[in-house]
């Protein structure tokens, strides 16, 4: 059973300070929504670096050897000699293995940004609580996961959070 704790703040200053006082306490999982970036969340989160430029390296390069291969394929299957070049000309090759690059970068950076981003997600647990869609306008939430194991789900976490000074404090996710 897992549940957690919705937790509002005013100002981005206050979400930070909470995200790192938390942290410091040794929770983890810890989500922060807010209107706009706030320098020093991610660090203040313990927030992984993204694997999206790894995957659009991968796409791109991809794309490369695709481009590559269609057109060396090509050259064999139908020989054409213009000009008195040879048949495989690497300079002739360049610029729609460069495009297809780019292309197919593109393609893998905006699917990834949609997937790991979320937006595929239609509903979430959140979206219930009242004064929530506040977080796209004003407000700056924090989700604190609070499994005690001594069944007080909550307590201990409430408690440390008092001294972030929070407007209010939301249960999320329990039975």
């Amino acid at each position: 059973m897992t549940s957690s704790l919705l937790v509002e703040f005013a100002s981005e200053e206050q979400l930070l300070a909470a995200a790192l006082h938390m942290r410091a306490l040794g929770y983890g999982d810890l989500e922060a929504y807010s209107p706009f970036p706030v320098a020093g969340l991610d660090a203040a989160l313990g927030a992984p670096r993204s694997r999206i430029p790894l995957a659009v390296l991968i796409g791109a390069l991809t794309g490369l050897a695709a481009s590559y291969a269609i057109e060396w394929g090509a050259t064999l299957d139908y020989p054409l000699r213009v000009g008195g070049f040879p048949l495989y000309s690497l300079p002739a090759f360049i610029p729609i293995m460069f495009e297809t690059t780019i292309l197919a970068g593109a393609l893998t950076a905006f699917c990834a940004v949609v997937v790991r981003s979320g937006l595929l997600q239609w509903w979430h647990p959140l979206d219930d609580i009242a004064g929530f869609e506040r977080s796209v306008i004003d407000r700056f939430f924090l989700t604190v996961p609070c499994d005690d194991p001594d069944g007080h789900t909550g307590m201990r976490c409430r408690t440390d959070l008092a001294a972030c000074h929070p407007v209010r404090v939301v249960p999320v996710g329990q039975p």
